[in-house]
């Protein structure tokens, strides 16, 4: 890998935005790590040249510039309040950090929060079948599973690991659900944080006018234009992504129409620079069952096909080819993620749903798609375009091997969740007896 000083200094340069999930994220963390695995899915793409291209074009030297698109820091008072911030008082400062404490990062709310989605679930059996993508004779049984298991564990994080309640739980409830008027604004905020980064990556101001070249991104001391941007979200961040991307659809759908000359260019620029939006471990499907548009901000009719003029993906595959913008990786032990084909988010047409290959763990399948080499050579073949770095086609695995994986997941998580369920019933069962000791002896008997 070149220098961090060579990065990105050629023309038609490529960039990478990605959107983080949940959790205490650091500032750039989850950029360098997907920038960190490039450089040895760049060396399998290389590999893979040799061996099967007659004459390969040169692998590019620059990995593409890679941004993150960060919104962990919500939980920051200066975050929403901006340059007001400075104009308070010590006191004022103080007591609006005490207020963020108890309003939009409280232990007690998410806990709460997560309790009413579990039983809502039991009053609303065919909410709790499309949720789960079976049929209601089998969702109900491992529903009872899950919940037996998730109460008490959610009681367990509450009362002795709080800080995860708070630091990776909230993001959830905040984002999906805000309770009043300062949450609704920093969802808004986290919103409008997300969108002016990809704008400025594709080289727009807020309202599609092309930037001049002083206002474009700065990269490295140097104002750069990128030509092509692949959209990576993960988790969470496929959520926020989702809404920003409607809204900017909708929007350049608009000015389409109705928007002056300047704007009718700059919406010709966003349909050509951004070249895929790919999801990892999104929970948009089951998102959208449970909470819809309360939630969500549904694409517009028109279709992703017609609207992106980059589209240059061909995935072949057991006799199957697709041409799509939307890539979605799921796998079958991420109970996170799953293929995405709800009406309400798709748009009249699902994206292309992969499976990964790696990680059978799980739970940690959720966090393995930043190393999985299928997802990185994937972003890096369509980051630079397929005929500049030529790469094997992804292959969709059959529907009966997927049924298969499908079934087995089910299996494995009934297993772990009956062990689990097991597990904190002889734990409880022995803390009532030893507390029942300790109260005889107190009183004799």
């Amino acid at each position: 890998m070149s220098s961090p000083e060579d990065l990105h200094q050629r023309d038609n340069a490529p960039a990478i935005y990605v959107v983080h999930g949940i959790g205490k994220q650091r500032r750039g963390e989850t950029a360098a790590q997907l920038y960190g695995n490039f450089d040895d899915a760049m060396a399998a793409i290389d590999r893979w040249q040799k061996k099967h291209v007659s004459a390969p074009p040169e692998i590019p030297k620059h990995l593409p510039y890679t941004k993150e698109g960060y919104w962990a820091d919500y939980d920051n008072p200066q975050y929403i309040l901006g340059k007001r911030w400075e104009s308070y008082s010590r006191e004022e400062q103080a007591f609006c950090q005490e207020l963020w404490g108890q309003r939009v990062i409280s232990a007690g709310a998410t806990y709460r929060w997560f309790l009413k989605q579990i039983f809502r679930l039991w009053i609303n059996p065919v909410r709790l079948a499309r949720a789960t993508k079976l049929g209601f004779i089998v969702a109900w049984p491992l529903y009872v599973l899950l919940t037996l298991f998730a109460v008490p564990l959610l009681t367990i994080v509450y009362f002795r690991k709080s800080d995860v309640m708070r630091d990776y739980l909230n993001d959830i409830r905040l984002y999906i659900d805000p309770r009043g008027r300062i949450e609704r604004d920093i969802v808004k905020n986290v919103n409008e944080s997300v969108r002016q980064d990809i704008l400025n990556l594709v080289g727009l101001s807020s309202d599609f006018r092309p930037l001049k070249p002083e206002e474009q991104m700065p990269v490295l001391g140097n104002k750069q234009d990128f030509d092509r941007i692949i959209w990576v979200s993960h988790s969470l961040g496929t959520v926020v992504s989702y809404n920003v991307l409607s809204d900017l659809l909708h929007e350049a759908v608009r000015l389409e129409e109705n928007g002056n000359d300047q704007q009718k260019r700059g919406v010709v620029h966003l349909r050509n620079r951004l070249a895929r939006f790919v999801t990892l471990g999104s929970p948009l499907d089951k998102i959208a069952v449970l909470f819809g548009t309360c939630a969500l901000r549904p694409l517009p009719v028109q279709t992703r096909r017609d609207f992106f003029m980059n589209t240059d993906d061909i995935t072949v595959g057991y006799f199957w080819e697709e041409k799509d913008w939307w890539i979605n990786f799921y796998h079958v032990f991420d109970p996170v993620s799953g293929a995405l084909n709800n009406e309400l988010i798709c748009g009249g047409k699902t994206p292309a749903n992969l499976h990964t290959r790696s990680c059978i763990i799980p739970g940690v399948a959720h966090t393995s798609y930043w190393k999985d080499q299928t997802t990185l050579r994937f972003i890096l073949s369509r980051a630079y375009g397929r005929k500049r770095l030529p790469d094997k086609a992804l292959v969709r695995w059959p529907t009966l091997l997927l049924t298969l994986l499908a079934a087995a997941s089910y299996v494995v998580w009934a297993v772990i969740m009956a062990v689990g369920v097991a597990i904190m019933a002889a734990w409880g069962w022995q803390f009532l007896q030893s507390t029942y000791a300790r109260f005889a002896a107190m009183f004799g008997q």
